[in-house]
């Protein structure tokens, strides 16, 4: 596994400093952190896809797990709460399973067009 350190941690996060999202509030930070790691999980658990390296998703999850800790009111009202209220940083095995049919419909076809434009963009690279 790829060691990296601390520092360099923070440049695979999300930086909601830039716009758009330095206009978005907490709630919205929140759930595009919660959509972006289900939407990844959907590639790998259930597409046995990987885009991203798997460092960046782990630094992405923890930040999703500090932010919704940091604020639990902002996180309450989050998109995907429901399926994420127990997350914890670590797996997103089983987060796919607790999505209601149309978010899980919704991420699923997200994910796959998002794993499209991965697989086109990367073949004109080669």
């Amino acid at each position: 596994m790829e060691r990296i350190q601390k520092s360099q941690t923070a440049n695979l996060e999300i930086d909601f400093n830039k716009c758009p999202a330095c206009y978005w509030n907490q709630s919205a930070k929140i759930s595009y952190l919660q959509r972006f790691v289900i939407i990844h999980s959907l590639l790998y658990y259930e597409f046995d896809e990987s885009i991203i390296p798997d460092t960046k998703f782990d630094v992405i999850a923890k930040q999703l797990y500090k932010v919704q800790k940091e604020h639990k009111d902002s996180a309450l009202k989050s998109l995907y709460y429901y399926a994420l209220h127990d997350f914890n940083g670590s797996t997103m095995f089983n987060v796919v399973q607790k999505l209601n049919r149309k978010d899980y419909a919704y991420l699923t076809e997200i994910a796959l067009k998002v794993l499209k434009m991965y697989k086109e963009e990367k073949s004109e690279t080669f």
